[in-house]
């Protein structure tokens, strides 16, 4: 049993590092005006006044949510990478456009999954605007 939550730690460290450098699913910045700032030196409350505001619990509620969204929606976007890497992983090689030192797998990375659809999205996008391309006059 010890054995495999080990193991398990492995696969969870593994995921949050790909969460974290890859997607960047750790970097939002969700704070709002509304909140208190909270100093490296608090003092203390002599007057023990409220917090300012109608519903500052609601605030923080809110503000947390919109952190478990932000983590959620790019777990989910980080599973969709994996599947594509295991469905297509032909398709993504033929397109990957980067320089590898040496491959080391068959199956793509997902950053390296990401990379060819950023590409593929940004070629997608330029070709199907109205004008395609820029226009001299």
């Amino acid at each position: 049993m010890a054995l495999e939550l080990y193991c398990a730690r492995v696969r969870i460290e593994t995921m949050f590092d790909m969460l974290k450098n890859v997607m960047g699913v750790f970097r939002y910045r969700f704070w709002t005006k509304g909140l208190p700032r909270h100093s490296r030196k608090p003092r203390k409350n002599k007057y023990l006044n409220p917090p300012m505001g109608i519903d500052p619990k609601r605030k923080v509620r809110r503000c947390f949510d919109a952190y478990e969204r932000f983590v959620m929606i790019g777990s989910i976007a980080l599973g969709l990478l994996q599947l594509i890497s295991l469905k297509y992983q032909n398709s993504v090689w033929r397109e990957f456009q980067g320089f590898l030192r040496t491959k080391s797998r068959s199956l793509p990375s997902e950053r390296t999954v990401k990379f060819v659809i950023a590409n593929l999205l940004i070629v997608d996008l330029f070709s199907s605007a109205p004008g395609q391309g820029i226009v001299s006059q």
